[in-house]
């Protein structure tokens, strides 16, 4: 009778709070620093998820904004959850003392750096494990990706469950419910049960005996070797140990295999397609090389070689069909080595397993990077850095045995790029003094690794050359030095034609005042860059010389001069031999030969098929009307789809879209199409060696490069609003425009490619 009683006072006691729970809206459950990835090519912000909650009544969402301007959220924005359900946000309202209210769809201006806010959208299933937070369906809205709880593996579990060797450290079995991975590979089980398995890769075949767990350790019996194993979670313990190895400053061209398994990848992604690049800088032009075109089979499996010219960091990133970046991680590889990786997207974890996966486990378990802002104000970007370094400082003290190479190459990377940082835009004297205290070269430190150390000498040699040119302008000769290297700068920015546009003349005048401009604007630009090259080199090494004194940097430096010219220009101008004859370093000068001679060699080669793909100039003699200008293109190709692409040798973006450009033509190849290049304020000379360079001589491309004053008028026409700049011809000659980034689209520009040629 008693008991009787008792168990109806706590049914009493459960049903009133259960009650309560539900009529007070109390969080059922909360998820404390979730993981979860937001990509921004720009870097203008920057969201970190740093709390869910869910309750019966709505799901909120904590948001901590980095920014450098003004953003929001519009009234489409949406959690999706594995199934492809959408719950729509319903307020900004903020919920924590640090919290600001958003307005949806308005603009918040932030009063600093970080802006804490709270997002509120229908009620999430309480069962969730994972989620997106999206900004519309588009393509250019905010999306935070696979937000998870980020929790460790429940390791009762042995089919779920990760093991490592506690003497080494290192990652060493991983069985899960339908398939194991070992010895850097993915496994499936011939047979399965808590005692042992049976692991086939289709040609060999591994026997693991498994025995009892106890105190978070079992012992593993592979092949009839025992070894004593311990699990661990989503992220893999402090190695035991310290490892004092050093990274390898040898310079050398080699390749470095990336393979792996992206594990449990979002089945609401159409098909189940998600592509892998590998990024590099190369180390003489600065340019990015992207490595692409990686299969990845039904499971998730991919495999890439990346070119390397010695250790390097490679930024490895996951993308879906239309080039929504899903996944990216920096990897620090070294040619002829190995890397093996499994990201798996359940519980947001990324493990390296096998050779020379120590560095990458501890990049991925003790992340540090300065969070950027743009300012003006160097005393804040100084801040910064040092508070970086105490929390890098901090993450070396909690963890007394990260390698050598974590520690140098964190402190490298930070010190450069704090120096690029400070001086990024602009370069005040007081910033100067300020950068130069972080920059000092570490000779135990490979130059091809840190690619803010690049962008720190560039911005040097900009600021120094300026300075020196800018004292010097007292006559005329060293004022048309000045025009040359106002033209350089602004043909860096990569934003307007050499010798033309108003920015350029507005430069011009404030220097040389507008008497002495008056002589100089008619400067022909070709002859005085040859006439003053030379000194350019000059003034440039002076500055090198008078930074470093290490030769192997000076040599790396004018390494440097020399490749980003041919890369932008294709070849090299007066004084140019000089510059190759100082470089003691053989690697470095045969890295600069190899590129001129490359770039010689491709005119030679091509001149045949280049002259065939050039439509005459002199076809259009006279004209001065754009549409007229355009008819008559196009008119030939009457009946045929034309893809017209509006582009410059000088715009990074319009080359970065002609070479992501194939994946776009192969998903059309079955239609009959014609491509035409109009080539827009670029110098006749590099125009060729581009055409060669960029594969633009096939049977059904036509470049054209009119005189200035048609190709002013056509971009009238068209009204050109920025490069590049597409539009398509349909089979009767009607026009549309494309959208700029529609070549990271494929499936939506094959579906237009589809209506139109059934019109």
């Amino acid at each position: 009778m008693f008991m009787s009683k008792t168990n109806s006072m706590k049914k009493t006691i459960i049903s009133f709070v259960l009650l309560l729970v539900a009529s007070c809206g109390w969080a059922q459950k909360v998820w404390k620093n979730p993981t979860s990835f937001y990509v921004e090519e720009l870097f203008h912000t920057d969201y970190k998820v740093n709390e869910v909650e869910f309750t019966d009544k709505e799901t909120i969402v904590h948001l901590r904004a980095l920014s450098n301007g003004d953003f929001s959220f519009h009234k489409e924005t949406f959690l999706m959850t594995p199934d492809g359900k959408q719950y729509l946000i319903t307020n900004g309202n903020a919920i924590h003392e640090n919290e600001v209210r958003i307005l949806l769809g308005e603009k918040y201006k932030p009063t600093g750096p970080y802006t804490y806010v709270a997002l509120h959208f229908e009620p999430l299933p309480y069962d969730v494990e994972r989620f997106h937070l999206m900004e519309g369906s588009g393509k250019s809205g905010k999306k935070i990706w696979n937000i998870t709880e980020g929790k460790p593996k429940d390791m009762s579990d042995l089919f779920n469950s990760n093991w490592r060797n506690d003497q080494t450290g290192d990652w060493i079995l991983s069985l899960y419910a339908d398939n194991a991975v070992y010895n850097s590979k993915v496994w499936k089980y011939e047979s399965k049960s808590e005692k042992s398995v049976v692991l086939s890769d289709g040609k060999e075949k591994v026997t693991i005996a498994i025995g009892k767990e106890k105190n978070g350790k079992r012992q593993f019996s592979v092949n009839g070797q025992k070894v004593t194993l311990s699990g661990f979670g989503s992220i893999l313990p402090a190695y035991p140990t310290k490892d004092d190895t050093e990274f390898s400053t040898e310079l050398y061209n080699g390749e470095v295999a990336i393979a792996g398994w992206i594990k449990d990848f979002p089945k609401e992604f159409a098909e189940k397609k998600i592509h892998i690049t590998a990024k590099v800088n190369d180390i003489l032009t600065g340019e990015i090389v992207t490595e692409s075109g990686i299969t990845i089979d039904s499971l998730g499996q991919f495999s890439i070689k990346v070119k390397l010219n010695g250790v390097q960091s490679v930024l490895f990133e996951e993308e879906t069909d239309n080039g929504e970046k899903v996944f990216a991680t920096d990897l620090v590889l070294q040619p002829g080595k190995q890397c093996y990786m499994v990201h798996d997207w359940k519980n947001g974890s990324c493990l390296f397993m096998g050779e020379d996966a120590r560095l990458q486990n501890e990049l991925q378990s003790n992340p540090c990077t300065m969070d950027w802002i743009e300012t003006r104000k160097v005393d804040y970007k100084e801040k910064n850095y040092k508070a970086t370094v105490d929390k890098l400082n901090d993450i070396i003290a909690k963890t007394p045995t990260l390698s050598k190479r974590y520690r140098d190459y964190m402190n490298d990377n930070i010190r450069f790029y704090a120096a690029q940082y400070i001086t990024k835009t602009f370069m005040p004297e007081k910033a100067v003094p300020v950068a130069e205290k972080y920059a000092d070269v570490n000779p135990a430190m490979p130059l091809s690794l840190s690619r803010c150390f690049n962008d720190y000498i560039d911005s040097k040699l900009r600021f120094y050359i300026y300075t020196a040119l800018e004292k010097n302008s007292g006559d005329d000769r060293d004022l048309s030095k000045v025009w040359v290297w106002k033209q350089m700068k602004i043909a860096e920015k990569k934003n307007i034609c050499r010798g033309t546009g108003s920015l350029l003349i507005n430069e011009i005048q404030k220097i040389a005042g507008s008497k002495t401009f008056e002589k100089f604007r008619d400067i022909d630009m070709e002859d005085a860059y040859n006439e003053w090259a030379s000194d350019f080199y000059k003034v440039k090494c002076n500055v090198i010389d008078s930074l470093f004194s290490n030769q192997l940097v000076r040599d790396y430096c004018r390494a440097r001069i020399l490749g980003k010219e041919l890369a932008f220009s294709k070849n090299l101008r007066n004084g140019a031999s000089a510059v190759i004859d100082e470089i003691k370093n053989d690697y470095f000068k045969q890295q600069v030969v190899g590129l001129k001679n490359y770039y010689v060699e491709l005119v030679k080669q091509n001149e045949e098929d280049v002259k065939k793909a050039i439509a005459p100039s002199s076809d259009f003699e006279g004209m001065t009307d754009g549409k007229a200008i355009i008819d008559k293109i196009i008119e030939p190709y009457k009946g045929k789809i034309v893809y017209m692409d509006l582009w410059g040798t000088w715009c990074q973006p319009c080359i970065n879209a002609i070479k992501a450009s194939p994946k776009l033509k192969e998903a059309v190849k079955d239609h009959d199409m014609v491509y035409v290049y109009f080539a827009c304020r670029s110098e006749e000379k590099e125009w060729k060696i581009y055409i060669a360079e960029l594969g633009l001589t096939k049977p059904n491309y036509i470049n054209y490069n009119l005189p200035e004053s048609q190709q002013k008028a056509v971009m009238k026409y068209l009204k050109v609003d920025g490069f590049p700049f597409f539009v398509l011809f349909d089979k009767h000659g009607n026009m549309e425009k494309l959208d700029r980034d529609h070549f990271q689209d494929v499936p939506g520009f094959k579906k237009k490619i589809d209506e139109l040629s059934k019109k």
